[in-house]
């Protein structure tokens, strides 16, 4: 098992912030493949979630070039990422939403 303490940003190898860490499981076997700091990795996800939501102009543009769709159409997917509301309440009840595994379909190419 690997044990990563280390992270490469900013054009050199950076030693992590904390000490806990937490598994890394593998989806094809469930074991466990490796640690990595808890803290490290939070903040990491903060990140890339900010930049995910002020770069959508950017989101769209992959889009359009990785599955072939127009700008508008990618732009309306990248925004989403940014809107998206996993939470909600609706009177006295909270509705969240959350995945429920892989789906499986066949659609065409240009959507």
């Amino acid at each position: 098992m690997s044990s990563y303490d280390q992270h490469y940003y900013d054009g050199a190898w950076q030693a992590s912030s904390g000490t806990e860490t937490i598994a890394v499981i593998s989806s094809a076997t469930e074991a466990e493949v490796a640690r990595v700091p808890v803290e490290d990795r939070a903040q990491w996800l903060e990140k890339l979630a900010a930049a995910m939501k002020t770069g959508v102009p950017q989101l769209a543009e992959a889009i359009a070039y990785e599955v072939g769709t127009s700008l508008a159409d990618a732009t309306k997917k990248a925004k989403f990422i940014r809107e998206a509301r996993l939470e909600e309440e609706l009177g006295n009840s909270l509705v969240s939403k959350e995945p429920i595994g892989v789906v499986g379909c066949i659609t065409p190419w240009t959507w």
